[in-house]
């Protein structure tokens, strides 16, 4: 089983991904936080195989989410979402 987990400053953009993800077929243990804040508890307590992060949110940026988890778990694989058109951001 691997572990999801999904952040954003939407909660209903999170539970809607948790909850299109909770129905699939995936073997997936699902975790949801709504600001990197929260999102770096969970991964500062347990590994997460998966990321599925916003890049623009208030307290911790996606950018920056991904810094802290890198260092913690260099192996776990981070995927981000975004509506803005942040191609150029995203690319740093």
């Amino acid at each position: 089983m691997h572990r999801l987990l999904i952040v954003d400053d939407e909660p209903y953009i999170a539970d809607s991904l948790a909850e299109m993800m909770a129905s699939s077929d995936f073997d997936l243990d699902i975790y949801k936080a709504y600001n990197g804040t929260q999102a770096m508890e969970l991964v500062s307590a347990r590994k997460m195989d998966i990321v599925l992060t916003d890049i623009e949110m208030p307290d911790l940026t996606g950018l920056e989410l991904q810094e802290e988890i890198r260092r913690l778990w260099p192996d776990t694989q981070i995927i981000f979402l975004t509506g803005y058109d942040y191609f150029d951001y995203i690319q740093t």
